[in-house]
């Protein structure tokens, strides 16, 4: 299964992980990203997209890529291509314990975790380490 990790400018530490790994590719943007520049980045051939975006009540970054989810979804529904698995894990930081969330991401990968399984220990994780509030993660 190919996996690509997306994070907004929320993950300073981001740029250490691009290219270097043979599970996924990582992008990190550099500003807010637009739904457009989400919706291209889930473009990409793989099977499953891992987006972490900084607290949602800071910017449109975890909106914007919501919807550029749903756009995916009802193209692959409208068009009979296979179901893209996209996971957006709104990180409720704005600090730097975002950058803690990428290489959690590729040791779970790296563990052959399913994304369901995946999906469900990265926000437990970001629940626990940051003591946020327990949310049920929005995946497809």
């Amino acid at each position: 299964m190919k996996y690509k990790i997306i994070a907004d400018n929320c993950c300073t530490a981001g740029k250490a992980y691009e290219q270097n790994s043979e599970l996924c590719g990582v992008s990190v943007f550099k500003s807010l990203p637009t739904i457009e520049e989400y919706y291209e980045s889930f473009n990409d051939d793989v099977d499953m997209i891992i987006v972490f975006t900084i607290d949602s009540k800071v910017n449109e970054s975890y909106m914007n890529a919501m919807k550029a989810r749903h756009l995916i979804i009802e193209e692959c529904k409208r068009t009979g291509k296979p179901k893209k698995k996209i996971f957006v894990c709104n990180s409720k930081l704005v600090t730097s314990g975002n950058a803690e969330l990428l290489p959690k991401a590729l040791e779970y990968i790296s563990s052959g975790f399913d994304f369901g399984a995946l999906s469900e220990k990265l926000m437990l994780y970001c629940n626990s380490k940051f003591g946020l509030y327990p949310v049920k993660p929005v995946m497809e």
